[in-house]
Parts: structure tokens; C-alpha cells; sequence
């Protein structure tokens, strides 16, 4: 039996569709052998595959090892399987046997954290169109949602099909009354799309029919209940149904779903009593969140419940009610339990005690990931091995928080581990990240790993002084010269990079009037904006309770130390919006804590009462509001730049603030 190209017999049968969407697929299919990466081959045995993929083709590197994920449709279920590549010469290679009842095939392909899903034309073969559901799934894994947003994550958002492929695509599986049931929605809203969003007798004859079988399941009723609602926008139909839904299931989903509404109060004693009735080893979780079956308030409430034991330092109900939550938000209850608390004025939990938390959250992570039960893991369609990158990147802001908690309570070890579970997956994004991950290097002693990896975030604009500091030892240990090493530093940084932000900030420059003020700092003396004419005047208007103003700090402490001994630049910061009777005392322990030298003036009370008039003035004149806000204001009195909200990144506040001041030094030359 000669071999024949999968991908060859599927391009020839879409040509037609790809037509309809003003593609030139049949071009490209001509092509397809020579040009694309990836190519599947029927083989001698039936149900074996040869899977071939070439990564240079793709963009990727011809050296770095492949992991390839193989994809099945089955059941109208998307399941992910990691299939073991081999390289020969430029090529990587599996054998695949697919498991019976597949109809259709998707592949990608992960390489040094980045990942390839093809691009004009996917990695996808539909092996048998007379499988129900097969055919119509090729077309939904392809459609374009109303919000530009592709259904699928397994393909990219440029190989959509044209609406109207639904017509085409949709009648093959019309003649399987399982798929009708399974897929009634989306089938009768790709139906209406296609119609130009009207409702025909091809969709009215679809429901009917639907409607018609004598055995729906609840689930096949409420898909039924949000077609009469979303698609024919029959809502007494809908209603009608709904009422059927809870006398045919009394104590069903919709039902349980209503009694969980009661969440949203925080009753403790309630939803004790509810996961006594209703087990979660008997009734799935999953059907609370579906969005196909109504609104629901479940995780709001579950929110309101953990919140209660979170006040109360109740970390074992804590930590049960998390281990059933829907896994996507774990990572939210991380930055709300362990992160944000930092973020206040007075803390109001131990850092011990936070970092208690912190493990077991994250240990709760990471159990619940490599759960079989797909609601506890919330893997979806993804394979075993790439859910655990895919979680990686999903919580990266937890895990970076996680390993400087780690590190700033002596963890080293166990920090590094982590720091570098997550490296390839959070990239230099993180400055903070990037921080803490060098100074761990340094205390492993791999301060040699550092070097390579400082000069990769000096060139992304995304490092601090203390990284700098270290590696101005490899600098110096070179024999260099002291004194050219700001020069050196600064060829490390992108040209392009340095272009692009200053071409933005001077776009950004304004010609405004500024609002006259005379507050007073914080030894009573009194500041009048008046007598700084023929100054540069920097305004920071930030607040106690401003987690984003108090990140920002650190990098204008950058820009007052920079300008502190020139008698021509000033820069004050204002404290507005302060609610705290006490916040004059948070005030001075924040300065003293963090060894800030900032001159910090008190607003005023405005005409509503509260402590905010000149930051009102200002933020009127910009048309802008929230804080923190920064204002550059020139010799004459005008505002030429500002700048709404706070950052970690400390070396590029400041350079951005210096680079304003310099421009308006260079215009009054």
C-alpha cells in the first residue's frame, strides 16, 4: 500500500472555501510540500501516522530540541497528547498511532519557550469528515469570533475561515442528530452569521428539530434555552424553557446554580451546608461556571466566602475552599491573600504568616495542575507537559512574587529552584523578576550565569542599579576603566529602543498653564509655586494607600539624587487624597523605612471636604485622573509633560524624568 499525504487529500477539499474568504489557498497548496514545516503521511498500518516537521521552515532554530503536542477531536472533545519527537538531520519526526474515533488532527510545536501553531495555513488534518462532529469542528476551530478573537487557542488568529464556510462545513455533520444536540448553539449562531445575522428557516427547522427529541439532558435544555435566547432572541421561549429545565430536573444544575446565588452574602453556614448536600465527588463544579448554562455569581461568592476566612486567619478553610475554586483563579487569590497585602500601610498579617500562605497556595497549584479530574487541573485541551509551561505563564506574576518572598526570607535555595522553573517563561518582562533572579545567581554562587543575563535586561530597558552594580564587577575584573563605565552600560542599551522612548516622550510634550499652590512640607515651612519661575519643577502627587505610587518611588529617588545639587531643579511630592487621620505618621515611617530624601507638601482640603484641591487643579488641566500623577512643569511656569500612573522599573522612571528635564535645560540655553 503506497503511502499517500493526509495534508495533500485535506487541502485539495478546502480550496474552495479558502476562495470564499478572498485567500489564495490553491496557490498555496501547490506549494505546500516545499514550503511549509509540518506534513502528515498515512503509513503502512492503519491508524499510524508519520508526523514530520522541519522548525527552520517555521522560523525556529534548526539546533534547539522540538517538544511536539499532538491534538485529537473526539466525542466533541479537544484532548491534548505530548508525543516524543526524534531529530533526523533537520527534520523531527514521531510516530503517531490515532486513537480510533478521531476525526481530526492538530499539532504545535514548543521550542525554547516559544510555541508554533502554523500560520496562513494550520496544523490540522481532518481524517474522516464522515465522523460526526469532525466537519463542523473544523470549521468552529477556524471561526472568527464577533470580538476578532479566534474560538480555538490550538490555531492562529489568521487562518480564519469566511462566514459563509458554515455552509458548506455545517450540512455534513446536519445529517447526525448527536452532533445537532451537542452543537445546537454554535451550529444556529454560525447559521445566522452566515445569513448575513438573520435568522432563516434552515435555523428555525434546525431547532425544531432539536426541540422535538423527547430525551434531552438538562445540559441539551439549556443549550437549547440560550439558542431561543442569544440566536432567535426569543426570550418567552427561553423562559418557557427554563421553567421546563426545573420541573423535569428539580434538583439539577439550574437548580443548584440559583441556591449558589446566595454566595454572594459571604453566609459561611450556607455554604457548608450546600457542600454536604452536594459533594463535589458527585456534582461537578464545572457546571457552576459554565457560562453556556446562565450567569453565574459562583466565584464571586466563593470570593466572598474565602475573603471571610481570610479576615478571620482561617488558612485551613482558606486553603480547602481554594483547592475547589476553578483553577484559573488561583492565581488571583495569590496576589489578593500574599501580594497586595504588602501593598498597604499597615500590614495585616506576619510576613511569616503570608508566607505560609504563599506556599501552600502554590503547592495548591501545583497539585491541582497534574489532577486527572479536568476541572481540578483546568487543563482543558492541553497536554500533560505543556500544561505545566502553560500554568507557568498563566501565573507568572504569582510565582515572580513567590521567589522574592522566598529570597527576602533567607529561602535561597528553594527560590532559586523556582526562579529558574520560570525564567524561560516570564522572558525580562519583570524588572523585579529580574532583580531578585540575579541575586540569587550570586548567592548560589553562578554569579558567572549573571553576566550574560544583566546585559539581556540592560538591552530591554528592564533592570535596576543593584543589577548594574554587579556586573560592573565583570567590568572591572576585565581591567577596564572605571570611568567609562556608564559609557559601557550605556552601550549595552538597544539604539532602536532609546529612539523609540524618547520619540514618545517628546510626542507626549504639552504647553499648559499651571495651577498656583503654596502648601506646606513637612516641617510646616511653606512652598509657593510662585517664586519657582526660572525653575524646573518636578510634581509627583501620590497618596499612602497608593501601592502604584510607592512602586514608582524607588526611581524618582533615581531622578532626586541625579539633580540634587542643581539649584535649578526642584522636586516636590505631594500628598493628596489621604483619607488615614494619621497618615502625617505613615508619611515619616514610609521616608525613614525606605531612606527616601523626598520634599513631600500636604494638599489641601477642596470644596468637597476632602484633601485633594491641588491635585484636582492639576488633574483637570491634563485631563487626567488617578494617581500617581507626575508633572514637569519649565522655567516659564508651564506644564510640558505628564504622566499617569506608577511602575517598578526604577532605572526607567528616572531616565524618562531626566530625559524631560534635559530637553527643557537644552530650551533655555
Amino acid at each position: 500500500m503506497m503511502k499517500r499525504t493526509i495534508n495533500r487529500i485535506l487541502l485539495c477539499g478546502v480550496a474552495s472555501l479558502w476562495t470564499l474568504g478572498g485567500n489564495l489557498f490553491a496557490q498555496e497548496t501547490a506549494q505546500h510540500d516545499q514550503t511549509l514545516p509540518y506534513k502528515v503521511d498515512a503509513t503502512e498500518v492503519k491508524g499510524n501516522y508519520k508526523i514530520t516537521y522541519n522548525p527552520s521552515r517555521a522560523g525556529l532554530s534548526k539546533t534547539l530540541p522540538v517538544q511536539g503536542v499532538v491534538y485529537t477531536y473526539k466525542d466533541f472533545v479537544w484532548t491534548g497528547h505530548d508525543v516524543a519527537f526524534h531529530k533526523k538531520d533537520s527534520l523531527w519526526i514521531a510516530n503517531y498511532k490515532v486513537p480510533e474515533g478521531v476525526g481530526l488532527l492538530i499539532s504545535r510545536f514548543w521550542q525554547d519557550g516559544k510555541v508554533d501553531r502554523g500560520q496562513a495555513i494550520p496544523y490540522m488534518v481532518l481524517l474522516d469528515k464522515t465522523l460526526p462532529g469532525a466537519s463542523s469542528e473544523y470549521f468552529f476551530v477556524r471561526r472568527k469570533l464577533i470580538n476578532s478573537n479566534m474560538r480555538s487557542p490550538l490555531v492562529n488568529s489568521n487562518v480564519y475561515l469566511n462566514p459563509k464556510a458554515a455552509l458548506i462545513w455545517l450540512p455534513i455533520d446536519m445529517q447526525h442528530m448527536s452532533v445537532k444536540r451537542a452543537r445546537l448553539w454554535e451550529m444556529s449562531d454560525a447559521l445566522k452569521e452566515a445569513n448575513d445575522n438573520k435568522v432563516n428557516n434552515q435555523i428555525l427547522d434546525l431547532v425544531a428539530e432539536v426541540s422535538s427529541q423527547p430525551d434531552l439532558t438538562e445540559k441539551e435544555l439549556l443549550d437549547l434555552r440560550s439558542t431561543y435566547s442569544h440566536v432567535l432572541k426569543d426570550s418567552k421561549k427561553a423562559d418557557s424553557i427554563h421553567k421546563v429545565i426545573l420541573q423535569k430536573f428539580p434538583e439539577g444544575i439550574t437548580y443548584r446554580r440559583q441556591l449558589l446565588n446566595q454566595l454572594i452574602t459571604g453566609n459561611l453556614t450556607f455554604w457548608e451546608k450546600f457542600q454536604k448536600d452536594w459533594p463535589k465527588d458527585k456534582y461537578s463544579f464545572s457546571d457552576y461556571t459554565n457560562p453556556r448554562f446562565g450567569e453565574s455569581f459562583f466565584f464571586m461568592g466563593l470570593t466572598n466566602i474565602i475573603n471571610r476566612y481570610y479576615m478571620d486567619g482561617d488558612w485551613k478553610n482558606v486553603l480547602n475552599t481554594l483547592s475547589i475554586v476553578p483553577f484559573d483563579q488561583l492565581g488571583y487569590f495569590y496576589d489578593h491573600f500574599v501580594d497586595y497585602p504588602h501593598r498597604t500601610p499597615e500590614q495585616l498579617f506576619p510576613e511569616k504568616d503570608l508566607l505560609s500562605l504563599g506556599r501552600s497556595i502554590i503547592d495548591t497549584i501545583e497539585t491541582r495542575m497534574v489532577a486527572s479530574d479536568n476541572y481540578r487541573s483546568g487543563r482543558g485541551l492541553h497536554s500533560p507537559e505543556e500544561w505545566k509551561k502553560e500554568v507557568l505563564k498563566k501565573f507568572s506574576s504569582a510565582y515572580a512574587y513567590h521567589t522574592g518572598m522566598l529570597y527576602r526570607n533567607g529561602f535561597y535555595r528553594e527560590a532559586m529552584l523556582l526562579a529558574d522553573r520560570l525564567k524561560p517563561y516570564i522572558g525580562l518582562s519583570d524588572v523585579n523578576f529580574n532583580d531578585v533572579y540575579v541575586k540569587l545567581l550570586v548567592k548560589m554562587k553562578r554569579k558567572n550565569e549573571s553576566y550574560p543575563f544583566i546585559r539581556s535586561a540592560v538591552r530591554d530597558g528592564a533592570y535596576t542599579t543593584e543589577m548594574i552594580e554587579v556586573i560592573k564587577d565583570e567590568y572591572l575584573s576585565k581591567g577596564r576603566d572605571e570611568k567609562k563605565f556608564d559609557q559601557y552600560v550605556h552601550s549595552l542599551k538597544s539604539k532602536e529602543s532609546i529612539e523609540r522612548e524618547h520619540a514618545t516622550i517628546i510626542k507626549s510634550m504639552c504647553n499648559l498653564p499651571s495651577a498656583a499652590f503654596s502648601l506646606k512640607n513637612l516641617k510646616g515651612e511653606q512652598v509657593d509655586l510662585s517664586r519657582q519661575i526660572g525653575k524646573i519643577v518636578v510634581l509627583d502627587f501620590w497618596a499612602t494607600w497608593c501601592f502604584p505610587c510607592k512602586q514608582a518611588m524607588p526611581g524618582m529617588q533615581l531622578a532626586v539624587n541625579k539633580y540634587a545639587k542643581d539649584p535649578n531643579v526642584n522636586f516636590y511630592f505631594i500628598s493628596t487624597m489621604e483619607t488615614d487621620p494619621n497618615y502625617k505618621t505613615y508619611i515619616d515611617k514610609f521616608l525613614k523605612e525606605n531612606q527616601y530624601s523626598f520634599n513631600v507638601l500636604y494638599d489641601e482640603k477642596s470644596a468637597s471636604g476632602k484633601m485633594d484641591r491641588v491635585y484636582n487643579d492639576y488633574s483637570k488641566t491634563v485631563k487626567s485622573s488617578g494617581i500617581p500623577l507626575k508633572v514637569i512643569i519649565d522655567q516659564n511656569g508651564k506644564i510640558r509633560w505628564f504622566n499617569l500612573g506608577g511602575s517598578s522599573n526604577a532605572v526607567q522612571i528616572a531616565e524618562e524624568v531626566s530625559f524631560v528635564i534635559d530637553l527643557l535645560k537644552k530650551e533655555n540655553i
